[in-house]
C-alpha cells in the first residue's frame, strides 16, 4: 500500500514532523510580514496624501446667513462657528467666556471675548440673539 500526498505523516517520523513545524513558522512569518507591509503602506499613503489630515469643509448658502439666528447663551461650538467672522477659536473662546463670567445680557457683552471688537459685532448682529426671544429647541 502505497502512501498518497493527502494522507498524513507518520507520528514517528522525526524529520517530517520537524519539516511541517518549519513550514509552519515560515507561514506565520510571512502573513506577518505581509500586515506589517500593508500597515506600512497605508500609514506612508495616508501621510503623503493627507487625506487624514484635511479640515471638513463647511458650505454655506448665500441666504443661510440672512435666516440664521444664534443666541450666544445656549448655543453649541459648532453653531458659534457658522457665524460671519467666527470660526472654531472664536467659537470656543465664547463657550469659555459665557461659562466663567456668566451668560450675556446683551448682543453687545460679546465684546467680552477676546477677539470680538466692535467691526466683528456689527458684522453678528444680525444674527445673534440674546434673551428670552430665542428659545432653543430640545436635543
Amino acid at each position: 500500500m502505497t502512501n498518497s500526498p493527502d494522507d498524513p505523516q507518520p507520528a514517528d517520523d522525526p524529520e517530517a514532523a520537524s519539516a511541517d513545524a518549519r513550514l509552519i513558522a515560515a507561514d506565520r512569518a510571512l502573513t506577518l510580514l505581509a500586515i506589517v507591509s500593508g500597515v506600512i503602506l497605508l500609514v506612508g499613503y495616508s501621510r503623503l496624501s493627507g487625506c487624514f489630515l484635511r479640515p471638513v469643509e463647511v458650505v454655506r448658502p448665500a441666504d443661510f446667513l440672512q435666516t440664521y439666528r444664534v443666541d450666544p447663551n445656549v448655543a453649541h461650538e459648532a453653531e458659534l462657528a457658522l457665524l460671519p467672522g467666527i470660526g472654531e477659536t472664536l467659537a470656543a473662546r465664547i463657550v469659555a467666556e459665557r461659562e466663567a463670567n456668566g451668560p450675556f445680557e446683551r448682543v453687545d457683552d460679546l465684546v467680552r471675548v477676546r477677539g470680538i471688537g466692535r467691526k466683528t459685532l456689527e458684522r453678528l448682529r444680525a444674527n445673534v440673539v440674546v434673551g428670552p426671544a430665542f428659545t432653543r429647541p430640545a436635543d
